[in-house]
């Protein structure tokens, strides 16, 4: 006859949780750019570019697809909407916002296009308003995406 016994082992302690440091202890702060060069971020920021690039977009209101306004399906007459797609969510991955500037004649006329604005240039000012590259936006003008 077998006598079997129920042996604890001593398991190691789980691990702390981990939590970053603070961004001001931190002894250097690496800008987008240089965040590109690594290769992790460079294909993270890459592999969500692609797959939101291939998406397709609809304008929905509950079940029922809408039509789409003309500038919808290329907001930019610049670039395809792909590539549009693609510099804005470049700009969301590295700066966590986005800029749009809104092209219509004035706030109550339709929208005729919608141009990704470069975020490095972008400063919000304290009326609502936003400068970029010198020329002041109106609230009507431009769409802040975070």
């Amino acid at each position: 006859m077998f006598i079997n016994k129920l042996v604890k082992r001593d398991e190691p302690a789980p691990l702390p949780e981990i939590i970053p440091p603070r961004r001001e202890t931190l002894a250097q702060s690496v800008t987008p750019q240089e965040a590109l060069g690594l290769p992790e971020v460079f294909r993270s920021v890459s592999i969500i570019t692609t797959i939101v690039s291939s998406l397709s977009l609809d304008i929905r209101r509950g079940n029922a697809t809408l039509a789409q306004p003309s500038w919808f399906s290329r907001p930019d007459m610049r670039l395809s909407s792909s590539r549009w797609l693609g510099e804005l969510t470049v700009s969301l991955a590295l700066r966590g916002n986005a800029y749009l500037q809104v092209i219509r004649t004035s706030p109550t006329e339709n929208i005729q296009a919608l141009i990704v604005l470069d975020p490095r240039h972008c400063i919000p000012n304290d009326d609502g308003t936003l400068s970029y590259n010198g020329k002041k936006l109106q609230r009507w003008q431009f769409k802040h995406l975070k």
